[in-house]
């Protein structure tokens, strides 16, 4: 693990405090798991826009926030982001999928 030093404002650090005593932590623990959450966070709405704008695939997409193709067009169904992929897309995804469950025969099918 890699060390990083940050100067915080007071007020940031009080609430940080604050927070780390309700989840009865340590700050540092707490700070890598909000930094940890803020980054996937930013990761996910930003591939989210690189999607809608047609830079990303929905595959591409899914990578870029490290979550499955159905987790990445299940937060665009709550975003109201139009999802609609290509046949092609949404076929060639359902078959890695498949593969990757095992289902190895049926994937060839598609």
């Amino acid at each position: 693990m890699n060390v990083v030093n940050i100067r915080l404002e007071a007020e940031l650090l009080a609430k940080l405090s604050t927070l780390a005593d309700l989840e009865h932590t340590d700050r540092t623990s707490l700070i890598r798991s909000l930094l940890r959450r803020g980054a996937e966070e930013v990761l996910a709405e930003k591939a989210l826009v690189l999607y809608s704008k047609g830079d990303l695939s929905i595959e591409q997409a899914s990578e870029l926030a490290d979550v499955t193709p159905w987790e990445i067009i299940s937060m665009m169904v709550e975003r109201g982001i139009n999802h609609a992929g290509t046949g092609d897309e949404l076929r060639l995804d359902a078959k890695r999928r498949l593969g990757e469950l095992g289902f190895k025969k049926l994937a060839a099918m598609l």
